[in-house]
């Protein structure tokens, strides 16, 4: 069967099938399969797909801020406090030259 023939018939069953009940539905895709050399599972997915509604339009979502502006400072000011402790450590461990948390995080 040729591709436009295919697509008409496809049209045709598509009304027949989202207006017919489970059980005629069980039919139809038969007739469907066996006309058109499909397998069920494509057959259904086809059916599905020929809806003329519009496509979905998804709002874009953003997450809200969980912590306020006077959180954050706090957070920030023990963040610069850990990682100079972590590069006066690191600098009593290794040479100067080879440790690279004591040369990029001293404030």
């Amino acid at each position: 069967m040729r591709l436009e023939l295919r697509m008409k018939y496809l049209e045709t069953i598509y009304q027949r099938y989202h207006k017919a009940s489970k059980r005629s539905k069980g039919r139809i895709l038969d007739e469907l399969c066996k006309v058109c050399k499909y397998s069920r599972k494509y057959a259904i997915w086809k059916l599905n797909r020929l809806r003329e509604e519009e496509p979905k339009v998804h709002k874009a979502r953003h997450r809200g801020k969980k912590y306020d502006h006077k959180i954050l400072s706090i957070v920030e000011v023990i963040y610069k406090n850990l990682v100079f402790e972590l590069a006066v450590v690191c600098s009593h461990f290794c040479p100067i030259s080879t440790c690279r948390h004591s040369q990029s995080h001293v404030l």
